[in-house]
C-alpha cells in the first residue's frame, strides 16, 4: 500500500512537473507569437508607408503628365497658328508678286 502511494505521488510530481512544462512552453510560444506578432505590424505599416509614398508619387506624375499635354496642346496651337499665318504670308507675297508684274 505504502508502495502504492508513493507510485501515485510519484505520478503526480510527475504530471505537475509536465503541466508547468507545458505552461512555460506555452508562455513561450506566446511571447514568441507575439514578437511575430509584432514584427509583423511593423512590416505592414512599412508596406503601407511605401504604398502611399508610391501613390503620392504616381499623382505628382500623372500631374506633370497633365500639365505636359497641356503644354504639347499649347505648343499644337501655336504651330498650327504659325502656319496658318505663315500660309497667308505666302499668299500675299504671291498676290504682291503677281501684282507687281502685272504693272
Amino acid at each position: 500500500m505504502k508502495r502504492l502511494k508513493i507510485a501515485v505521488e510519484e505520478a503526480q510530481r510527475e504530471a505537475e512537473q509536465r503541466a508547468v512544462a507545458a505552461e512555460q512552453e506555452a508562455a513561450a510560444l506566446q511571447v514568441q507569437l507575439e514578437a511575430a506578432r509584432s514584427s509583423l505590424d511593423g512590416q505592414l505599416a512599412a508596406s503601407n508607408e511605401l504604398v502611399a509614398t508610391q501613390a503620392l508619387r504616381m499623382a505628382e506624375m500623372e500631374g506633370m503628365i497633365a500639365w505636359l499635354q497641356q503644354e504639347l496642346e499649347h505648343m499644337r496651337d501655336q504651330n498650327r497658328r504659325e502656319r496658318e499665318a505663315s500660309l497667308r504670308l505666302q499668299q500675299e507675297i504671291t498676290l504682291l508678286k503677281v501684282a507687281a508684274g502685272a504693272c
